[in-house]
């Protein structure tokens, strides 16, 4: 076994322009850095063509939101389940083992499933769950990965790549392939061609450094309680309480995190039913998303070394509420965003849309930045703070807060949408979500017999908690 010491990236170096310190790309010279990078780009394009493809499909069908948000949701309710779990395999196994493994049987499902079973609602919902099992042991290995490439000066800018080409990975997915997919071919398609790209990462996984867990996969699969923990309230609080820095930069990201993915499953069926177009039409609010991604990346080391983690998160979260809430006000807001859009250049394709649809465009990119800048916040403390063998555990924790979140905030809004409209959702989603946080905060403060924190001191941790040592690392 090599020494995965060996592997890693020089440090990064810091670029100034007028005070201003963007990262040095040079980071991506690296070939561990590169190889990590294609692999977290090749998981999330095809898992986001495979879930994103789904709720198209079905919202062409003319299903009712809740029922795409209940195919939408099934991922994250596997990850609840089975997160902790997969953290923990994860952290016993080899990273490189584990990325391995879980590219083959992914890529294995979105064959099989439609070969034997098919492309219904109940195919749909089956190959979701079984690929979000799978993804809690492959999204762990991912993250845990970057400390094995990169040097402790060089971790913030390659967990800012690392988020950045995730999510450029995601937007792809969503954005092209899946609606191109549906529309071109149908929702066989779109599961075929999520195969090919998922068996693709087992080519940039084999190319990882070689790494070595604690033990045995056979005596951690033996080891492992696989009666899911995520379900106990009352652990997750009292991990809360006593793992507070790590677990409230995990809040900060989990509340801009689900408002982006509760925005994602809702965009189909908006984009229907209150802009009046094709489904597949979503590919034009979602393209100039990568800009926000691009911004969030540029910015997010220089704003956390300057202000600290908390702040940032908070604005981040500030700035993505505001892009959500425009869009419940779409009609009034489209005469002031839609001159100013990127997705006008669309018309130089011979694409002529409507006011509506180039604002709602130009108002995804606020929403993408705050979750880029939030996500990279996360992905850098942990890497920095908590020891590499139990790096696997905490991402896993991680995991079971944001798909709890996510899985309530879902179906919660998918159910007011099918009820009410999407606008009333997209105005009430940013207060809703941010309400849940505050409450698992106030409950956690209580346990063991403390004082419950009021709202207002929820939020003062929110905005004020501990993260000067971290500051000072960000960057």
């Amino acid at each position: 076994m090599g020494d995965p010491t060996s592997a890693q990236a020089a440090p990064a170096k810091k670029t100034h322009l007028f005070g201003f310190h963007f990262p040095d790309f040079s980071v991506l010279k690296d070939h561990n850095v590169q190889t990590l990078i294609f692999s977290i780009n090749v998981q999330k394009l095809g898992m986001a063509t495979l879930s994103y493809g789904g709720m198209i499909f079905l919202a062409s069908s003319g299903a009712s939101q809740f029922q795409v948000s209940l195919v939408g949701v099934t991922g994250f309710v596997a990850q609840l389940l089975f997160g902790l779990q997969g953290g923990k395999l994860v952290d016993a196994m080899s990273k490189r083992t584990a990325m391995i493994a879980g590219y083959i049987l992914q890529a294995a499902l979105c064959f099989i499933v439609p070969i034997f079973f098919g492309a219904d609602v109940i195919d749909l919902i089956f190959l979701a769950f079984m690929a979000g099992v799978l993804g809690t042991v492959m999204t762990p290995a991912i993250k845990s990965t970057v400390a094995l490439v990169a040097t402790p000066a060089a971790l913030a800018t390659v967990a800012a790549m690392i988020g950045l080409f995730g999510s450029l990975g995601t937007a792809l997915g969503q954005a092209f392939v899946a609606p191109i997919l549906i529309k071109v071919s149908g929702v066989n398609a779109v599961m075929y061609g999520a195969g090919i790209v998922l068996l693709s990462g087992v080519i940039w996984a084999l190319k990882m450094p070689r790494d070595q867990g604690t033990g045995t996969t056979t005596e951690a699969l033996k080891a492992i309680q696989w009666k899911s923990e995520a379900l106990d309230v009352r652990r997750i609080a009292r991990w809360v309480l006593e793992s507070p820095g790590v677990s409230t930069i995990i809040l900060i990201g989990a509340i801009v995190s689900t408002l982006l993915e509760c925005t994602n499953s809702l965009i189909p069926v908006y984009v229907r039913d209150v802009l009046g177009s094709d489904p597949s039409y979503s590919v034009y609010i979602f393209a100039p998303a990568g800009l926000g991604f691009i911004f969030g990346m540029l910015t997010a080391p220089w704003l956390i070394g300057k202000y600290g983690a908390r702040k940032v998160g908070m604005i981040a979260f500030i700035i993505s509420s505001a892009g959500l809430i425009l869009l419940g006000f779409i009609d009034q807001v489209a005469p002031i965003f839609a001159p100013i859009s990127p997705t006008r250049l669309f018309a130089l394709l011979g694409v002529h849309l409507s006011d509506e649809m180039l604002a709602a465009g130009f108002l995804m990119m606020p929403a993408n930045y705050g979750s880029t800048t939030v996500s990279t916040c996360v992905q850098t403390y942990i890497n920095r703070r908590v020891p590499l063998l139990n790096q696997g555990g905490v991402f896993g924790m991680q995991r079971v807060v944001y798909n709890s979140l996510t899985i309530v905030s879902m179906l919660g809004l998918g159910l007011l949408a099918t009820a009410f409209g999407s606008k009333i959702v997209f105005i009430l989603a940013p207060l809703t979500v941010f309400g849940i946080v505050l409450w698992l905060l106030r409950y956690s403060s209580g346990i063991g017999g403390g004082t419950r924190e009021s709202r207002r001191e929820a939020i003062r941790q929110l905005w004020r908690g501990p993260d000067r040592e971290f500051a000072e690392d960000a960057v």
